[in-house]
C-alpha cells in the first residue's frame, strides 16, 4: 500500500462476523507493517431492488497509526477511499460473475501466457 512518497507491504487480517444471509454482514480487518498500523470495519447491506439487481451497500471506519498516518488527513483519506472502493468493486464482481480486472501489469503477463488474468 501506498501513500504518498510511503510505501509498505501490510500483514493482513480480515474476517467476517455478524452474518445475516442474505441481508448483511461485518467486515473487519487489521494490518501491521514496519511503518504503522491500521485497522477498520465496514457495515455491508445486500438491498434488493425491484429489478431483480442487488445494491451493495456500505458504511465503513477506519483508523492508521504511525509514519503511515503522518503523511497526513487529505491523501490518507483519498488512498483509503480508493482501496476501499477496489475491495467492494471486486466483492460485487464476485457475487454477480463478472470478469474481475486486473491491472495493466497483470494484463499484459496474461497476454505473453505468464500468469495474470485478462
Amino acid at each position: 500500500v501506498g501513500v504518498g512518497m510511503i510505501r509498505a507491504r501490510f500483514a493482513a487480517r480480515v474476517g467476517l462476523t455478524d452474518l445475516d444471509p442474505p441481508h448483511s454482514l461485518k467486515l473487519s480487518g487489521s494490518g501491521n507493517s514496519p511503518m504503522g498500523s491500521a485497522t477498520g470495519s465496514a457495515k455491508v447491506r445486500f438491498v434488493e431492488l425491484d429489478n431483480g439487481h442487488t445494491r451493495l451497500e456500505y458504511v465503513y471506519d477506519a483508523a492508521v497509526s504511525g509514519k503511515v498516518a503522518a503523511v497526513g488527513g487529505r491523501m490518507l483519506q483519498s488512498a483509503s477511499k480508493v482501496i476501499i472502493g477496489q475491495i467492494f468493486t471486486r466483492l460485487a464482481q464476485r457475487l454477480t460473475g463478472a470478469p474481475v480486472r486486473t491491472g495493466l501489469w497483470q494484463r499484459l503477463l496474461g497476454l505473453f501466457g505468464k500468469g495474470g488474468t485478462q
